[in-house]
């Protein structure tokens, strides 16, 4: 455990009980409560003044029955009680050191997330991740290699069959000769490959290419049947909600860096949302745009499909691109997860028209008529007010939408209900439509909330993924 200077410590731990009456220990009673248990009799005031120059840790452990407990345990304690902010713990700090900054306050009391809490999550992520190989063939008889990373949605414990989620560039080629790969090997962790391109041990598994979305850089791989996914150690993904992402919350990527086997690196969000262009995968040329979360977290060449994890284990994205500049340091990209896996679940139901994988849409374009900041749980969340541009003619969502409609809320019958207060959120809750789903919007119209009529999702309204 790491060393304290036990005099600093202990005005510490009494100055935290003398002006942090109301502090309480998990859910328990707050601590003037614990010494009115154990027999103290008179006023908060009398208290606090009864317990100056006392060793705060020692009455909590005696107090709170938790004499087994360590320092770290106090401090975990109290910096996780919902009353207690991180200024008053700061404030107590530059009582001692008056010259103390926020920054030296932080690195003296807040270490990095790399406690056992963290490093159980990260298990979860290695569990839960695969290097991935696609071969390429060229018709000069030229073959090449792609390497990147891909995350487990869905094992079949009885046969092993697995399905990963990728990068579509990963997987495709646009000059090979059969510009998706037919030569596909996943190995997950513990059974990567070794040896480079001469392997002389290979404990890989075959996959083949479901499908995918050029546009969105998500493809779905399914393996072979076989023993190794069989093996409880790995594990299907948990996802999170990737619309509550915060600026600045931890970040972990997990992937094949380099081709080298799977590593793990460790940044925060930086921008929870943004569109960045990137060149055509399925065309020789032109751009597409490609909404985005933005970390330092470092990735590399070969992190591509991989996952982009929070400090719980959950999946909040997949890697797709990096900032490669000079002048740029730690720009690193992902698909948000709402998005990836709206698609890949798209491409796993084989939902398809003309012989496309498909999302289904009610026929409107929005846009962003106004914007601000708010505090959220004390988080600070971008707030967009969002409004109907136009609406298709004979489209699902024709004589119900009106232009100028202010959307406030949507809800889809088989995926609960959204807040839309970003221009991206309607889109993407609506990659969770099928046929015959219905559509609740609820929006403010003539300066008047009204719950719109039911929009029928159909078969002859959708768009390529």
């Amino acid at each position: 455990m790491k060393k304290y200077n036990k005099k600093l410590l202990m005005l510490v731990l009494s100055l935290v009980f003398a002006f942090m009456a109301v502090f309480f220990i998990g859910c328990g009673p707050s601590a003037y409560d614990l010494a009115v248990q154990n027999g103290f009799v008179g006023s908060v005031t009398e208290w606090l003044e009864s317990l100056r120059g006392q060793n705060a840790f020692e009455l909590w452990q005696t107090q709170s029955g938790n004499e087994d407990k360590t320092l770290t345990d106090f401090f975990d304690s109290f910096m996780s009680a919902d009353d207690v902010s991180l200024q008053d713990w700061f404030e107590l700090y530059q009582q001692l050191n008056p010259n103390a900054t926020i920054d030296s306050f932080i690195e003296r009391f807040l270490s990095r997330p790399n406690t056992d809490d963290s490093v159980g999550a990260i298990q979860k992520m290695l569990r839960s991740s695969v290097s991935v190989r696609a071969v390429f063939n060229f018709s000069n008889f030229r073959t090449s290699t792609a390497l990147g990373s891909g995350v487990i949605l869905d094992i079949n414990r009885t046969t092993g069959v697995t399905y990963i989620i990728t990068n579509y560039h990963v997987i495709y080629e646009h000059s090979a000769r059969e510009r998706t790969s037919q030569n596909v090997t996943v190995a997950p962790f513990g059974r990567e490959f070794f040896g480079g391109s001469g392997d002389s041990l290979n404990l890989s598994v075959q996959a083949t290419v479901v499908g995918g979305s050029a546009s969105r850089d998500i493809a779905v791989l399914r393996t072979e049947p076989n023993q190794t996914f069989r093996n409880n150690v790995y594990l299907p993904v948990e996802v999170a909600d990737s619309n509550d992402i915060a600026v600045g919350q931890w970040a972990f990527t997990v992937g094949n860096a380099s081709g080298a086997g799977i590593s793990v690196t460790q940044g925060v969000v930086s921008v929870d949302s943004e569109f960045i262009q990137m060149e055509r995968l399925d065309a020789n040329s032109g751009l597409v745009a490609h909404r985005v979360i933005r970390t330092d977290a470092a990735i590399n060449s070969g992190n591509s499909g991989g996952g982009m994890f929070n400090s719980n284990g959950e999946l909040i994205g997949i890697v797709m691109a990096k900032t490669v500049s000079e002048s740029v340091e730690n720009m690193g990209y992902s698909v948000p997860s709402n998005v990836a896996i709206g698609v890949a679940n798209i491409v796993m139901e084989n939902i398809r028209q003309n012989n496309q994988f498909v999302r289904f849409t009610i026929g409107i374009t929005t846009m962003i008529t106004g914007s601000r900041a708010v505090l959220v749980d004390d988080i600070v969340r971008v707030q967009e007010e969002i409004s109907v541009q136009n609406v298709t003619r004979h489209s699902p969502a024709d004589t119900i939408v009106q232009e100028n409609d202010i959307i406030l809320s949507a809800r889809l019958n088989n995926g609960g209900t959204i807040a839309i207060n970003r221009n991206f959120m309607l889109s993407d809750f609506l990659l969770r439509a099928r046929v015959g789903d219905e559509l609740h919007l609820r929006v403010i119209r003539n300066l008047q909330e009204v719950n719109l009529p039911p929009i029928t999702i159909r078969a002859s309204s959708f768009a390529e993924i």
